[in-house]
């Protein structure tokens, strides 16, 4: 994964932590949560924009 991936990934975990409450620190679900949208919502296109490359068979 790229740095930028992990930066967007750390982005949208920061907002899901600001939408549960004010003083909410980033946890575990707020990371899960915005791998899901990245990886599984945000699909293909965005998992290349992102960094994330398919492994290819040999």
């Amino acid at each position: 994964m790229s740095a930028a991936f992990i930066r967007e990934l750390l982005r949208r975990a920061a907002l899901f932590a600001a939408d549960a409450g004010r003083g909410t620190a980033v946890d575990e679900e707020h990371l899960k949560e915005a791998l899901h949208e990245l990886l599984v919502d945000g699909g293909p296109l965005t998992r290349s924009l992102l960094g994330a490359h398919a492994h290819r068979p040999s």
